[in-house]
């Protein structure tokens, strides 16, 4: 529809898969579902957690980090 929406925010020492894992089941507890697309940094936690958690999910990486790399 065009609009974006924060969905949550969490504090984090790290960015592994078990701490992706932890945050997208999170999201899914509080109703999140119906997901089709995840945008990011292309952080290999965040990759692998998206496949486990939301399987059904494409990843996208963010143009803005696409272009700085």
């Amino acid at each position: 529809d065009g609009y974006r929406e924060v969905l949550g925010a969490a504090e984090g020492m790290k960015e592994d898969k078990a701490s992706w894992v932890s945050f997208f089941q999170w999201l899914r507890g509080r109703g999140l579902n119906g997901v089709k697309l995840v945008v990011g940094d292309k952080c290999l936690g965040m990759l692998e957690a998206v496949g486990e958690v939301f399987p059904e999910a494409k990843y996208q990486r963010c143009t803005v980090h696409f272009y700085r790399n």
